[in-house]
């Protein structure tokens, strides 16, 4: 009776064993799932982060070119370095010139005065994209092609106090730009006001 008890202890001990590697299986699976989810919402909130430094980038050359606007009336009353038509979207760049970065916004090749502009209201982001992806001014982008920034004007005041109240639109140019989820990050939006 000796032997028949000790095989079935040896038995028993086996399946505890086969127990026990199941429930670290379920156990690491389970980890491994939660790991995985935390990085993309790191990843996620990373890109997001990211198009914030954009947008308040973008303001900074906003403000640039008011103020490079401000300082040359006087000199050349006819140069127009900010645009001023509320409703509109407008895409700042940067420029490396031999003394150093200047920044303005896109103008039509064919146009010295006539700004590249967007509605703001009926926004068309697949034609600002396409815009960006097909331009051959990609090093002159706050961006690359990775990410788009555009400033709208939402209304302007240029005879009392002058100032511009602005929104920056920051999208990634790979996605959609709708809503945030695992697959998509929707445009950033960022609101400032732009002394003239």
């Amino acid at each position: 009776m000796r032997k028949l008890e000790r095989k079935q202890f040896k038995a028993l001990g086996f399946i505890e064993v086969l127990i026990a590697i199941v429930v670290v299986g379920i156990v690491s699976a389970v980890f491994l799932s939660i790991s995985g989810r935390a990085m993309k919402d790191l990843i996620q909130a990373e890109r997001l982060e990211y198009m914030a430094r954009l947008a308040k980038n973008g303001m900074n050359v906003a403000q640039e070119v008011a103020n490079r606007e401000k300082a040359n009336v006087v000199t050349t009353p006819e140069t127009n370095y900010f645009p001023d038509v509320p409703g509109l979207c407008y895409i700042p760049l940067k420029e490396e010139t031999g003394v150093g970065v200047v920044y303005s916004f896109e103008k039509e090749p064919e146009s010295s005065n006539n700004f590249v502009s967007y509605s703001n209201d009926n926004f068309d982001r697949k034609s600002v994209v396409d815009h960006i992806l097909e331009s051959r001014l990609e090093d002159s982008y706050l961006t690359g092609e990775d990410y788009f920034v555009l400033m709208c004007i939402e209304n302007i005041d240029t005879e009392n106090i002058q100032w511009a109240n602005v929104k920056f639109r920051v999208g990634d140019t790979k996605v959609r730009g709708e809503k945030t989820n695992d697959s998509d990050v929707k445009d950033f939006i960022y609101y400032a006001v732009i002394e003239l």
